[in-house]
């Protein structure tokens, strides 16, 4: 599975769980999420394997 098609399954689980917000501010939140995850978990000392 391509990273979009998680970014994809995960903004629909969000809206589903908030509708007030709009598809690009969900879609936002989602990407800077992972990233914020990726470099949390790098900093932590882990070897990150990559996105998958």
């Amino acid at each position: 599975m391509k990273m979009d098609e998680y970014f994809e399954r995960l903004t629909s689980y969000l809206l589903e769980k908030n509708a007030s917000l709009a598809y690009a501010q969900a879609r936002t939140w989602v990407e800077l999420l992972w990233e914020d995850f990726e470099t949390t978990y790098a900093r932590a000392g882990y070897s990150y394997k990559g996105k998958n």
